[in-house]
C-alpha cells in the first residue's frame, strides 16, 4: 500500500510547528530570566502557547529629486542694450528635458545679485562703513603701565573705518563689477532609497537590519524565509509600502520588494498580578517584544519590598548605634547589620515567589525565604535586645591596657546595665591609671581634677597629684624648671606653702647669682617672672638694680645721676651702707667744683662773667642738697640771691653794651650817608648816557673803553 503524501506532509508541519513551540518556550524562558523569573517557574506558570505562520514584507523605493537652479558667469563687455529679462525659474523640473534645458533658458541680463549696479553691500560692515577695533574689542580702553588707558589704534571710540570696502560696497563678484551675466537654467537631479515596510510587528522585530538598503542582498542573516523578491514599476507598488513624497519634486522610479514568510510565536503565562505574553519569531527563535505588566509588577513589587526592609534595617542599626558609643565601637553591629540584610533580600524573594501565583507555590520555595526571614528577624532581635556592655570585660581591657575602650564600656554599663557601682569602679580605676601615667605635673593635676565617683579615690589622687607636684619641685635645677610648676594648682594648703617656700627659695638663689655678676641686665629679665611667681622679692632686685646704676654713674663721674640712683635706692630700702661711699664721693667732687666757681665768680673782672660762674656754684650746691650734704659755703639760699643779684648787674652791663653799640652803628651809618651824599655832588652829571664804571659819558658822542662802556 502506498502513503498518502498530503497526509505525510500534513504530518511534518505538525512536526515542525511542535518543534518550533518548544524552541519558542525555552527562548521565552530564557528572555524571563531578566524578570527574576526561573526557567521552571515559568513553564508552570504558561496558560497557552500559539504558532501561527506570519508574513511581513518590504520594498527598496528608487526616489528621485529635481529641482530647477539658475547659473551665472560674468558676461564681460555687454551692453545694457543686449540684456533681456532673466530666465523665468517657475518650471516644473519634470516637464523639461534636463539636457535641453540649460540652452533654451540662456540668456544675457543684469546681474541678479547686484542688479546691474555693479557693487554690492559689504559682508564685513554690512554698509555701515565701521568695524569692531580688534585692538580693544570694542570697549575702546586698553591696559596700560598705570592702569587702563585709550586704544590707540581707534582712539577710544571702540571701532573704526573698514578697510575693505568704500562707501560700505564692494565690487560684485558674480558679474566681475560688469553689471551683466550670462544666466541659465539646469535641473539638479538627486536620488536616494527608502526602505517601507508592512505586516507581523513580531517577525519585523526579529529582523535586524530590515531598513538597511544594502541588507537586500545578505540572505544568509534573513530570521525569516524570502518567499517573494522582484522589482516592480511606480504605480505597481502597493499603498502600505509606498514611501512618503514631496509631490512637486520627488517621483518614484521603481521599487524592489521581498516578502518574507515564518513561523511566530506568542506564549502566554499568568502570575498572581496579571498576565504577560512573549512574542517569538524568526528560523532562530528571538524574543523581542514582551506585552502585558504581570513581570514588570512583580519586579517592582519584590524591589519595593526589599527598600522597604532595607529602609527599616538602616533605621534599626541607627538606632542601635545611637544608644551609647560603644555600640558604635565595640559593639555587635556588624552582625546585626549582616542578619538584617540576609532578612532584607529573603524578604525581596518572598514577595516575588508570592507574586508568581498559586500554580507556582511549593512547599520549599514558599519555606525556604520565609524561615529564612523569620530566622534573620529573630537573630537581628536577640542582637537588639541582648547586646550589652560588660563590666568584667571593661575591667579585662583595663588590666591589658586598653584604657580608652574600657572606658568606653565602663561607661555604657554604668548608663545601661544594673551593675552602676562596679562600672563606676572600674571608670575610677581607669582614672588613676591614667593619673600615674601622666609625662608631666600639670597632667597629673588634670586628671586629678577630672570627676570621680569615689570620695575616698577622689581624695587619694589629689594627694597623689600634690606629691608628684612637690617632687618634682625638689628636683628642679632652676627657675626654668620651677616656673612651668608654680602655675599648677595644689589640693592641699599645707602641700601649697611648703610648695611656695621651694619656688621662693628657686628665685632667691637665681637673684643671688645675679646680683653676684654686677650686671643689671641679667636682674631686669628676671623681675617680670619674679613679680609674678614671688612677687615678695620684687624689692630686692629693685634695690640691686638701683645700686648697679649708682655704680654705673659714679664710674662715668655723672654725679647728678648719682645722686637720682641714690634716691631710688633709699626708695628701694636699700642700706645706707651700700650707697655711702659713692655719696660721700659725690659730695666731695662736687663740694669742690661748687667752691671754685665761687672763687671764680669771686675773681671775676665782669657782672657776666661772676653771674656764670655763680650758676655753677648755686647748681653745685643744689646737688649736695640732693645728696643729704649740708656746705655752709654753698648755701643753696644764699647763692639764689647772689646769682639773682648777679643777673640784674649782668642784664644792666649788656643793655649798657648793646646801647653803645647802636649808637655807634648809627653814627657810621650817618658817616656813610655823608660821604656818598659828597660824592655824588663831586661826580658830574649827563643826561645822554652813563658809563659801566659810574662816570659820565660824552654826552651821546661815546664812551672811552676804559670806562667799561656805556651801561645805562
Amino acid at each position: 500500500m502506498s502513503a498518502d503524501p498530503d497526509r505525510g506532509g500534513s504530518e511534518d508541519a505538525a512536526s515542525t510547528r511542535a518543534a518550533y513551540e518548544a524552541t519558542a518556550v525555552a527562548c521565552a524562558a530564557t528572555r524571563a530570566r531578566s524578570y527574576l523569573l526561573m526557567p521552571s517557574v515559568f513553564r508552570r506558570s504558561i496558560v497557552g502557547v500559539d504558532v501561527t505562520t506570519e508574513r511581513y514584507a518590504r520594498a527598496l523605493s528608487t526616489i528621485e529629486h529635481r529641482a530647477v537652479d539658475l547659473q551665472t558667469t560674468p558676461a564681460v563687455g555687454a551692453r545694457k542694450a543686449q540684456r533681456s529679462a532673466a530666465p523665468d525659474m517657475d518650471v516644473d523640473p519634470w516637464s523639461v528635458e534636463p539636457d535641453a534645458l540649460p540652452e533654451t533658458s540662456r540668456v544675457t541680463c543684469a546681474c541678479p545679485t547686484c542688479s546691474g549696479a555693479k557693487r554690492v553691500t559689504c559682508s564685513v560692515c554690512d554698509g555701515t562703513q565701521r568695524v569692531t577695533c580688534a585692538g580693544c574689542g570694542g570697549t575702546g580702553r586698553v591696559m596700560g603701565k598705570r592702569g587702563t588707558k585709550n586704544c590707540p589704534t581707534c582712539r577710544g571710540n571702540g571701532d573704526r573705518k573698514c578697510q575693505e570696502c568704500r562707501s560700505g560696497l564692494v565690487a560684485c563678484a558674480d558679474c566681475d563689477e560688469s553689471g551683466s551675466v550670462e544666466a541659465w537654467l539646469v535641473v539638479r537631479q538627486v536620488r536616494r532609497e527608502v526602505v517601507t515596510t508592512s505586516g507581523s510587528v513580531a517577525a519585523r522585530a526579529v529582523h535586524s537590519r530590515i531598513d538597511r538598503p544594502d541588507d537586500f542582498e545578505a540572505r544568509d542573516t534573513f530570521q525569516s524565509v524570502l518567499v517573494h523578491d522582484e522589482r516592480l514599476a511606480a504605480g505597481a507598488l502597493p499603498a502600505e509600502l509606498t514611501p512618503d513624497l514631496d509631490p512637486p519634486a520627488d517621483r518614484l522610479v521603481g521599487a524592489r520588494v521581498q516578502v518574507f514568510e515564518g513561523l511566530a510565536a506568542r506564549v502566554s503565562i499568568r502570575l498572581a498580578l496579571g498576565t504577560a505574553s512573549f512574542h517569538i519569531a524568526g528560523l532562530r527563535p528571538v524574543c523581542r517584544q514582551v506585552e502585558g505588566g504581570a513581570l514588570s509588577r512583580r519586579l517592582a513589587l519584590g524591589v519595593a519590598t526589599a527598600a522597604m526592609a532595607a529602609a527599616a534595617s538602616v533605621a534599626l542599626v541607627s538606632a542601635f548605634v545611637s544608644r551609647h558609643a560603644w555600640f558604635a565601637t565595640d559593639g555587635p553591629w556588624p552582625a546585626l547589620a549582616t542578619a538584617l540584610a540576609i532578612g532584607t533580600l529573603t524578604a525581596g524573594a518572598l514577595s516575588l515567589v508570592l507574586a508568581e501565583g498559586r500554580a507556582t507555590w511549593t512547599p520549599l520555595r514558599i519555606l525556604i525565604p520565609l524561615a529564612a526571614t523569620m530566622l534573620t528577624s529573630v537573630t537581628a532581635a536577640t542582637i537588639y535586645f541582648g547586646a550589652r556592655p560588660s563590666v568584667a570585660h571593661a575591667a579585662s581591657l583595663a588590666d591589658s591596657g586598653d584604657l580608652d575602650r574600657a572606658v568606653t564600656e565602663a561607661d555604657a554599663a554604668r548608663s545601661l546595665t544594673p551593675d552602676r557601682v562596679a562600672a563606676e569602679a572600674v571608670l575610677d580605676r581607669v582614672h588613676r591609671t591614667r593619673m600615674e601615667r601622666a609625662q608631666s605635673t600639670a597632667d597629673t593635676v588634670h586628671w586629678a581634677l577630672e570627676p570621680w565617683f569615689d570620695p575616698t579615690r577622689e581624695a587619694e589622687a589629689h594627694a597623689y597629684a600634690d606629691r608628684e607636684h612637690l617632687d618634682r619641685l625638689r628636683a628642679a635645677r632652676d627657675i626654668d624648671d620651677v616656673e612651668p610648676l608654680a602655675s599648677i594648682r595644689w589640693f592641699d594648703a599645707t602641700n601649697a606653702t611648703e610648695g611656695d617656700a621651694i619656688i621662693h627659695s628657686a628665685f632667691d638663689r637665681a637673684i643671688s647669682v645675679d646680683s653676684a655678676t654686677g650686671e643689671g641686665a641679667a636682674l631686669r629679665a628676671l623681675r617680670p617672672r619674679v613679680a609674678a611667681l614671688a612677687p615678695d622679692l620684687v624689692p630686692r632686685i629693685d634695690r640691686q638694680l638701683a645700686l648697679f646704676a649708682i655704680e654705673s654713674c659714679r664710674v662715668s663721674h655723672d654725679w647728678s645721676c648719682v645722686a637720682a640712683r641714690i634716691a631710688d635706692a633709699r626708695a628701694a630700702g636699700a642700706p645706707e651702707e651700700t650707697w655711702l661711699a659713692a655719696r660721700d664721693e659725690a659730695a666731695a667732687t662736687v663740694r669742690a667744683a661748687g667752691r671754685t666757681a665761687l672763687s671764680a665768680a669771686t675773681a671775676a673782672g665782669g657782672a657776666q662773667a661772676r653771674a656764670t660762674h655763680l650758676h655753677e656754684a648755686l647748681d653745685d650746691a643744689q646737688l649736695l642738697t640732693s645728696l643729704h650734704v649740708v656746705d655752709p659755703a654753698l648755701d643753696p639760699v644764699a647763692l639764689a640771691a647772689r646769682v639773682a643779684t648777679a643777673d640784674a648787674s649782668a642784664q644792666q652791663e649788656a643793655e649798657r653794651r648793646q646801647h653803645e653799640a647802636d649808637a655807634t652803628a648809627e653814627r657810621r651809618q650817618r658817616a656813610a650817608k655823608r660821604e656818598t651824599r659828597e660824592r655824588e655832588a663831586e661826580r658830574p652829571r649827563c643826561s645822554a648816557c652813563t658809563c659801566c664804571d659810574g662816570s659820565c659819558g660824552c654826552c651821546g658822542q661815546g664812551c672811552c673803553s676804559h670806562h667799561h662802556g656805556i651801561c645805562g
